[in-house]
């Protein structure tokens, strides 16, 4: 019986990287476009970032959804008091999203040959939510990496009207591979959004702790892995206990 492999991709597939670097240039980049408009201090940019990043958490843990990248901006820009252009909007968004290749995320042990490998027997797919690098520049980057082509599927959440946990996204990514979502296995590193994410949908799930490490917490998840030269082995348990007459 067919089965699918999807995917987290931040600290699942790549490591974020240097993150605090990209919210430098990120505040480089308003207080440039902010200065077009009025005098403006770093504080406040760096003020209207702190309150954008409250507003997404408040977005995404309570309505399960990640506002846009668009939607920040407009936030930060009203903050400051200033109406940038929808073309000033629009540059900003894409130079955040190219930061994912100015600041490149970090390869994971063994990921790269995984997936090549995996995309040979199974239908593979990417279901992500998504900050101020939305899923354009993911694949992009993907496309890059020469791991694009692997996937039948990417379903990010900026796209989407909700984020993980909402069932919504597995059964979509499920209706994508022209498979039952029980027939799914779930591979990412976060307990709420990706294990019991994909359990409440309905999907196996493995959580990835090899860069965000567990912190304790009991894991819904059928499987824990902390490198993926595990995964094969891992995999053919899972579905010998699909298998396994006495259940």
């Amino acid at each position: 019986m067919t089965v699918a492999l999807s995917f987290d991709f931040w600290n699942t597939l790549y490591a974020p990287g240097d993150e605090s670097r990209r919210q430098v240039l990120r505040i480089e980049r308003l207080w440039k476009e902010a200065g077009r408009h009025r005098s403006v201090e770093k504080t406040e940019i760096k003020s209207a970032l702190a309150a954008s990043t409250r507003f997404f958490f408040h977005e995404w843990q309570e309505k399960l959804r990640t506002p846009t990248t668009h939607a920040r901006i407009a936030l930060m820009a009203d903050l400051l008091n200033i109406r940038f252009s929808e073309e000033q909007i629009s540059d900003i968004i894409d130079y955040f999203g190219n930061l994912i290749f100015e600041i490149s995320p970090e390869n994971i042990p063994h990921v790269k040959s995984l997936i090549n490998h995996l995309s040979r027997t199974y239908p593979l797919a990417i279901i992500s939510d998504t900050g101020y690098i939305s899923g354009k520049y993911i694949r992009a980057f993907l496309k890059k990496e020469e791991l694009l082509s692997c996937f039948q599927s990417t379903v990010f959440s900026d796209e989407e009207e909700n984020s993980k946990p909402h069932a919504s996204l597995f059964h979509k990514t499920a209706k994508n591979l022209g498979i039952s979502v029980n027939r799914m296995v779930h591979t990412g590193d976060l307990e709420l959004t990706d294990v019991r994410g994909a359990k409440s949908a309905g999907c196996k799930s493995i959580k990835f702790i090899g860069v965000n490490a567990s912190d304790g917490e009991t894991s819904a998840a059928d499987r824990i892995i902390d490198s993926y030269d595990q995964f094969n082995h891992i995999l053919k348990d899972l579905f010998a206990e699909d298998n396994d007459p006495s259940e």
